[in-house]
């Protein structure tokens, strides 16, 4: 796997080169000034969270590569935390200027915290990386960025497939809090076997593998705080690891910071259910006893309210807490088959051959989010309607594709497929959540043809 080799060579690298420093496991302590505009209160917490970590670093000497666990020594973090006058900016800045959506951002991670860090454990990662998630997303479940990230942990298309999170227009899990805690873990590990840093392990998480690997070429070093001096990191890099440091020590200790009242519901204890795939949230919740309501919220990367049709079986969570057995729900959900709609949008999206599909504008849609839809460019959208701006009419109906099942005949080739429809390799894999192109004789293909 490319990504492999990728990795193995980092480490390679890295832990053979001449120049590669060891990381600091004493923090310095901060100049005076850094607690300018600081309330007595909060410099004094600033204070005792110095001297916490300093004397932790005394007894336990730990570092990036230290073999303690934070079950043997609780008070210990196995990410290092330095306090330098860079983390105590953003400590003075998630404190006073950011206060309340800092308050946001603790209040929001409290439902899902005992999850993640459970999660993280789990996969043999810091619990601390909690707080990661809290920097990329404040735990805003349906987060989106202006690079298309989803998700809490914010993950780009590509690298979630590439860690098993499926997507297509049923599901997204890159919303699904287990499932992308789990992937976002493993990118993680992968990261940190790599360059042998947390620090730069979470820099990597921010610009990519090869950026880092890049700086540390240029740099000449693999310390973290020596690629910053030297400016061989983005800007917002060299930001990234010390805004996180400041998000961990805060909410380690946040009540020492005056943040208070941040605890919300927790996120349910849950079990996986296996469902056959285009089966409805609310046929499942009528047979589980689960309310609709709770099902949607365990299961928000469900966006169609149903479950996935390119799949013949998929899992869905549901709380451990029922009034009935999982083998009991199992049996029962086991009956059910994928929901057979007619209404008019239904049949337009299962139309045969040549048939047009349209989608009708409601009131607050525009252009790019009804091209998100169906796969489609803004500019093909525009062209196919004969559309000169981007102004649209609550209404309007607007042609959107043709949708076509294509049964796979032996010796097919999906280029040959693409060709034939007038559409591209990438958008039928897409469509049919193909992770290469193998397919085989028999199997159904949903296509989106061209104009």
């Amino acid at each position: 796997m490319k990504t492999s080799l990728f990795f193995s060579s980092v480490a390679i690298l890295l832990t053979t080169s001449a120049c590669a420093t060891s990381p600091r496991t004493v923090p310095p302590s901060p100049p005076e000034s850094s607690f300018q505009g600081l309330s007595p209160e909060a410099e004094q917490a600033i204070r005792n969270v110095e001297q916490q970590i300093l004397q932790a670093n005394d007894e336990m000497e730990v570092d990036d590569h230290s073999s303690v666990t934070p079950e043997a020594h609780p008070h210990v973090s196995r990410i290092p935390l330095e306090i330098n006058e860079r983390v105590m900016k953003w400590i003075r800045y998630f404190t006073l200027q950011d206060r309340d959506r800092f308050a946001r951002f603790l209040h929001r991670g409290s439902v899902y915290k005992d999850l993640v860090e459970s999660t993280l454990k789990k996969c043999g990662v810091p619990r601390e990386l909690y707080y990661l998630a809290m920097i990329e997303s404040g735990y805003a479940i349906h987060a989106r960025s202006r690079a298309q990230a989803v998700g809490v942990w914010q993950f780009m298309r590509g690298t979630g497939l590439r860690y098993g999170l499926k997507q297509n227009y049923d599901v997204d899990e890159r919303k699904d809090i287990i499932r992308s805690t789990e992937a976002a873990a493993r990118y993680l590990k992968n990261l940190h076997t790599a360059f042998q840093s947390w620090y730069l392990a979470i820099a990597s998480y921010n610009a990519g593998e090869g950026r880092i690997l890049g700086a540390i070429m240029r740099g000449g070093t693999r310390d973290f705080w020596e690629l910053v001096e030297k400016k061989s990191l983005p800007p917002e890099t060299r930001n990234y690891v010390p805004k996180f440091l400041a998000g961990v020590i805060i909410g380690q200790h946040p009540e020492k910071y005056g943040f208070t009242d941040i605890e919300s519901n927790p996120f349910p204890e849950v079990q996986s259910v296996s469902v056959a795939g285009g089966v409805s949230l609310s046929s499942i919740a009528s047979r589980s006893g689960v309310s609709l309501t709770l099902l949607r919220r365990l299961n928000p990367h469900l966006y169609r309210g149903r479950t996935p049709r390119a799949y013949r079986n998929y899992d869905v969570w549901i709380p451990k807490d029922t009034d009935q057995s999982l083998d009991q729900i199992q049996q029962k959900l086991a009956a059910l088959h994928p929901v057979r709609r007619t209404s008019r949008r239904h049949l337009a999206s299962h139309s045969p051959v040549g048939r047009n599909q349209y989608h009708r504008v409601a009131r607050g849609e525009n252009l790019t989010m009804i091209a998100r839809r169906y796969h489609l460019s803004v500019s093909m959208l525009k062209k196919i309607n004969g559309l000169h701006g981007n102004r649209l009419q609550a209404g309007k109906r607007l042609l959107v594709s043709r949708k076509i099942i294509h049964r796979v005949r032996s010796g097919e080739a999906l280029t040959v497929i693409a060709a034939r429809y007038n559409t591209s390799l990438k958008r039928i894999k897409r469509m049919n959540d193909l992770k290469n192109n193998r397919i085989y004789a028999g199997q159904r293909l949903v296509i989106a043809a061209g104009f």
